[in-house]
């Protein structure tokens, strides 16, 4: 989990909302845009009308 919460406290991460992120699917040995693209999704809710 270190190398997402580093990368998540970084300013690397700013400006990035709305995603949820899946630790053991990130790669540590990836370029960070790609290990990002591989551990992260849309956070999803659905508002009530």
């Amino acid at each position: 989990m270190r190398a997402p919460i580093v990368w998540l406290m970084s300013r690397a991460s700013d400006g990035v909302t709305g995603r949820r992120f899946i630790a053991k699917l990130w790669d540590p040995n990836k370029p960070v845009d790609q290990a990002i693209a591989a551990a992260s999704a849309l956070a999803g809710w659905r508002a009530e009308a």
